[in-house]
């Protein structure tokens, strides 16, 4: 059964009340249903960790993200995310340790501004220090999505600028294009330096009648370290997406594959299910 105190409950539940206000609009996530000007999505993710000895992890243990959104005026939109992650083990062997940790991780807030005779949007965003110092909890989610891994991270501001545009091939088929820089702040000097990355990221979206299919490239790069293997420095993971192209409710799966990643607690795979709204 989903524990009541669970991130992907809370979130499922914040999602049934998103539906009834009318006016939305894009939500940042990159897997749901691409170009719409109205929606709410939810991402529910889960990693395939390495367990600690005397532990066997739970399938509730991953992170899950609400995103919404207000259209202001034509040409802007306020943009709004709720991370949440949850780690939660049962103990076996001789030595048995069960861990159960809830995160509310840092809110996001972001503006974007759309231009008027080019598909281009321009996202404005911070994110609040807000998230509890929970390990486990911090280490599945930034485990279970790679790009977003300061939405988790305690005593932590960030800001970002991230241009988003699209290339459509056909009336059915196109790219979408996004990348900015990311400046992050310790709010405490025991929790490091600031540091300045650059997100980059490319789909390709088919959309069918009744099916939406979807594979890209996502990554971020460390700037202000110098030295050292570019790999190091950089992440960087593969996805794909099916959606089932509904007129309201878009529910979809979505596997994702970290090609690489400078911390070794990453998971190998991530699964998720996802949901955008478009009223």
């Amino acid at each position: 059964m989903l524990d009541a105190r669970s991130p992907f409950l809370a979130a499922f539940l914040a999602a049934l009340c998103a539906l009834v206000p009318a006016q939305a609009s894009s939500a940042q996530s990159l897997w749901s249903k691409p170009y719409e000007p109205n929606q709410i999505a939810l991402e529910v993710l889960q990693p395939s960790l390495d367990a600690a000895p005397g532990e066997d992890l739970s399938v509730l243990t991953g992170a899950a993200t609400l995103w919404g959104s207000h259209l202001l005026t034509d040409r802007t939109t306020l943009v709004a995310g709720l991370p949440t992650a949850r780690y939660a083990s049962e103990g076996n062997g001789p030595a048995p340790r069960s861990i159960t940790e809830h995160q509310i991780g840092n809110p996001y807030v972001g503006l974007g501004v759309s231009g008027t005779r080019v598909p281009l949007l321009v996202e404005l965003g911070l994110r609040l220090p807000l998230a509890p110092d929970r390990p486990a909890a911090a280490r599945a989610g930034m485990s279970a999505d790679l790009a977003h891994r300061e939405a988790f991270a305690p005593d932590l501001f960030s800001t970002q600028a991230l241009l988003n545009t699209r290339w459509e091939l056909t009336r059915i088929a196109g790219f979408r294009f996004r990348g900015g820089p990311l400046l992050t702040v310790p709010t405490q000097e025991a929790r490091g330096t600031t540091e300045l990355f650059v997100r980059y990221g490319v789909q390709g979206w088919y959309e069918g009648d009744t099916y939406i299919l979807g594979a890209g490239l996502t990554g971020r790069a460390l700037v202000t370290e110098r030295g050292g293997a570019f790999a190091d420095r950089t992440t960087h993971q593969a996805t794909g997406t099916l959606i089932l192209n509904l007129p309201l409710v878009q529910p979809g799966v979505l596997l994702r594959v970290p090609l690489n990643s400078p911390s070794s607690d990453d998971a190998n795979l991530v699964v998720g299910l996802t949901l955008s709204v478009t009223p």
